[in-house]
C-alpha cells in the first residue's frame, strides 16, 4: 500500500511541476516578437500586406496566429486576399526554447479562404516566386477546410474551391511534393486533385491537375460538365484529356499550350460530337492565328477542312477556310451568345449557315448545284430552321423539330414545284416527315442518320392531271398522255440508294394512240429500272394486261411496255410512242459572249439552264 501512495505522490508532483514547466515556456515567448515577425517578415517575404489580429501561445511547440490577413497589390489594385481564421507553427522544442520563430517545422493553415481579385493571368513564375519567398519559413505546409474564389468575369460568375486537404513537404533543397484534394462549388459540383511536385531553385514544376466529374450549377452557363487530366509545368499545360459538355455538345481535347511567351503557343485538338457525328480538328501555332485543320464527320463521310484561327474578345473568328472543296470568307463564334455564323461557296454552290448554340436555333442557307441524292442529280436553292424538342431537351436528348422550303428544285434536269414541309430529327434518324411541292405531290417517311443509313419512306399522288406534265425525270413525256392519277410510291433502302414499290391508279386518260377508262399499275424495282407486275388497262368492259420494264433513264421511258389480252395476243407497245416535235427536239439559245454560237439546252417547265 505504501508503495502505491508513494508512487501516486511522485505523479501529482511531476504533472504539477510539468504544468509549471509549460506555463513558463509561454513566458519566455513575447507576443509582440511573433506579431512583428509575422507582419513584418512574412510581408516582406511574400511582397503583401500581412495583418494578424492575435497571438496565441501553445504547450511545448506551438503558436497559433488568429485573424491572419494578407493581400497583394499590383499597381495599386487588390490582386488576391488570403483570409486565414487560424494559422499554426509548430517547433522542436530546441527551436522554441531559443525563440526562433522563424523557421517552424511545421506550418498549419487552418480554413484559409484565398480570393483572386484580378483577372490578369497568373504565371508559374509569378506563383513560384511566391512560393519560393515562402519555401524559407518552413520545411512543411498543412491545408485544413481551406478554400479558394475564383471568378470569371465573362459570365459574371464565381467558382468556389472548398474543402481543401493536404500538404506541400519538402523533399530536398528547393523540391516540393505537392498532394492536395479539393472540392468544387458554386459554378460547379464535384472534385478535384493536384498531385506533383514543384522545384523552387530551378523553377520548374510537374504537377497532375484531375478533374472529377464536375457538373455545373447554372442553367445559363454554356459549359455543363468536365472531366479529364492535365501536366502543368513551368512554361506549359499538357492536357492529356478533357472533356466538356458545350451547351449540350461533347466536346474533348488534348494537346499543349505554352502559355508563358509574350505570344502563347498551342498545339491543341478538339472532338466535337459523338458517334456518326463526331468531328475532329486540329489548331496549332499562336494563340492569334493558329492554323486549323481537321475533319467535319457527316454521315458516311469524313469532309476536310483548313483555314486560320483567332482568338478576339469572348470568341474566335475562323478566315481563309476550306471545307473539302468550299470556300469560306469568314466565320464567327461568341462564346457569350453562343452565336456562330459560316458561309461557304464553291461556283454555283453556297452554304450559309447560322446557329445559335445558347437555345440551338438553327438557320441555314443552301444552295446546290448537280449534287447526288439517291442517285439522281439534285440542284436546289433551300431554306432550313431547326429549333429544340421542348419534351426531348426537358429529358436532357437530342431532338430538333425542322422546316424547310426551296427556292426552287431539280431532280435529274426535271424542275419540281416549291419543296416545303416539317420533319423532326434525333441523332439516329430524321421522322416524322411530311413533306409537300405542287398539288397533290406528298412525302413521308424516315432517313436514318447512321449506317446503313435506312430510308423508309412514301411518295403520294393526288388528283394530278398529267395533261400538264411536259417531261418526267428530264424525259419527253408522249404525244397524248393525259389522265387523273393517284395513288402511293414506297421508297425502301441503304446507303443512299432506294428499292421502289409502287401502286398507281389512272383514269379516264390516254397514251399515245390509245385510250382507256382505268390504269393500274404496279411496278417495282432499284432505278433507273422498275418491272411492271399485275398491271391493268381497262376500256369498256374489256380488261388488258400490262408487262415489260420502265426505264426512266431512256429517252422513251415505257419503250418496254406492252398491252396484251387474256389470249397474250400483243395490242399496243412502247415503241410506238413517238414524242411531239416541239418536246423531242432539243432547244437552242444563244451563247453570251459567243459571237452568236449556239448550244443545247433542255428547255422543261420554268426556265433552267444546265
Amino acid at each position: 500500500m505504501r508503495k502505491y501512495l508513494i508512487s501516486g505522490f511522485l505523479l501529482i508532483v511531476g504533472a504539477v511541476l510539468l504544468c509549471a514547466i509549460l506555463s513558463s515556456l509561454g513566458r519566455f515567448v513575447k507576443v509582440s516578437d511573433v506579431k512583428n515577425f509575422a507582419e513584418g517578415r512574412l510581408g516582406d517575404l511574400l511582397k503583401a500586406r500581412v495583418h494578424v489580429g492575435e497571438v496565441r501561445v501553445g504547450f511545448l511547440d506551438q503558436i497559433s496566429l488568429k485573424g491572419l490577413k494578407i493581400n497583394q497589390e499590383v499597381k495599386n489594385k487588390v490582386f488576391y486576399l488570403l483570409d486565414v481564421d487560424k494559422v499554426v507553427f509548430k517547433y522542436n522544442l530546441g527551436r522554441f526554447w531559443r525563440r526562433d520563430f522563424k523557421n517552424p517545422n511545421t506550418v498549419l493553415l487552418d480554413s484559409p479562404q484565398f480570393t483572386l481579385q484580378s483577372a490578369r493571368f497568373v504565371s508559374a513564375l509569378e506563383l513560384t516566386r511566391v512560393l519560393r519567398e515562402g519555401s524559407r519559413l518552413t520545411d512543411e505546409l498543412e491545408f485544413k477546410e481551406g478554400k479558394v474564389n475564383l471568378r470569371a468575369p465573362w459570365f459574371d460568375a464565381h467558382c468556389d474551391i472548398t474543402d481543401i486537404q493536404g500538404k506541400l513537404a519538402r523533399i530536398e533543397g528547393g523540391e516540393w511534393q505537392v498532394d492536395l484534394e479539393a472540392r468544387v462549388k458554386e459554378l460547379f459540383e464535384g472534385s478535384l486533385a493536384v498531385k506533383g511536385t514543384v522545384d523552387l531553385d530551378r523553377e520548374n514544376m510537374a504537377l497532375q491537375l484531375s478533374l472529377n466529374h464536375l457538373r455545373s450549377t447554372r442553367p445559363d452557363f454554356p459549359v455543363k460538365a468536365i472531366s479529364g487530366t492535365a501536366m502543368i509545368t513551368a512554361d506549359e499545360i499538357h492536357i492529356q484529356k478533357i472533356s466538356f459538355e458545350y451547351n449540350r455538345l461533347p466536346v474533348e481535347v488534348s494537346g499543349w499550350v505554352k502559355h508563358f511567351n509574350a505570344s502563347p503557343e498551342l498545339d491543341i485538338r478538339v472532338g466535337i460530337g459523338k458517334d456518326v457525328l463526331r468531328s475532329v480538328f486540329h489548331v496549332n501555332g499562336g494563340l492569334d492565328g493558329s492554323n486549323l485543320s481537321g475533319k467535319i464527320q457527316l454521315p458516311g463521310k469524313e469532309v476536310p477542312v483548313t483555314g486560320k484561327l483567332s482568338v478576339n474578345g469572348t470568341g474566335f473568328t475562323l478566315e481563309n477556310m476550306r471545307v473539302a472543296d468550299f470556300f469560306g470568307s469568314q466565320g464567327q463564334f461568341d462564346f457569350l451568345k453562343g452565336t456562330f455564323h459560316f458561309y461557304l461557296e464553291r461556283e454555283k454552290q453556297r452554304i450559309d449557315l447560322g446557329l445559335n448554340l445558347k437555345d440551338w436555333n438553327i438557320g441555314f442557307l443552301t444552295q446546290l448545284d448537280h449534287m447526288p441524292f439517291f442517285g439522281a442529280d439534285l440542284v436546289t436553292r433551300a431554306h432550313f430552321r431547326l429549333q429544340p424538342d421542348p419534351e426531348l431537351w426537358r429529358r436532357n436528348e437530342w431532338g430538333f423539330n425542322g422546316k424547310i422550303k426551296t427556292d426552287y428544285l431539280v431532280l435529274d434536269q426535271s424542275p419540281f414545284p416549291d419543296f416545303e414541309g416539317d420533319f423532326h430529327a434525333v441523332p439516329s434518324r430524321v421522322d416524322l416527315l411530311d413533306f409537300r411541292w405542287g398539288e397533290g405531290y406528298g412525302l413521308s417517311g424516315t432517313l436514318g442518320l447512321k449506317q446503313p443509313f435506312l430510308l423508309d419512306a412514301k411518295v403520294t399522288l393526288k388528283g394530278i392531271q398529267l395533261g400538264a406534265l411536259k417531261s418526267l425525270f428530264a424525259r419527253p413525256l408522249p404525244e397524248n398522255f393525259k389522265g387523273l392519277a393517284e395513288g402511293e410510291v414506297k421508297l425502301k433502302g441503304e446507303n443512299w440508294k432506294a428499292g421502289v414499290e409502287g401502286d398507281i391508279t389512272v383514269k379516264e386518260g390516254s397514251i399515245g394512240k390509245i385510250d382507256y377508262d382505268r390504269v393500274t399499275l404496279h411496278f417495282y424495282g432499284l432505278p433507273p429500272y422498275l418491272k411492271l407486275k399485275d398491271s391493268r388497262l381497262e376500256k369498256g368492259l374489256r380488261t388488258y394486261y400490262l408487262d415489260g420494264d420502265v426505264d426512266i433513264s431512256s429517252s422513251n421511258i415505257f419503250y418496254d411496255v406492252r398491252v396484251a389480252s387474256s389470249e397474250k395476243i400483243l395490242l399496243w407497245s412502247g415503241k410506238e410512242l413517238t414524242a411531239s416535235e416541239k418536246e423531242n427536239q432539243a432547244a437552242k439559245r444563244k451563247i453570251p459572249g459567243a459571237g452568236g454560237q449556239e448550244e443545247d439546252t433542255v428547255a422543261v417547265g420554268p426556265r433552267f439552264h444546265f
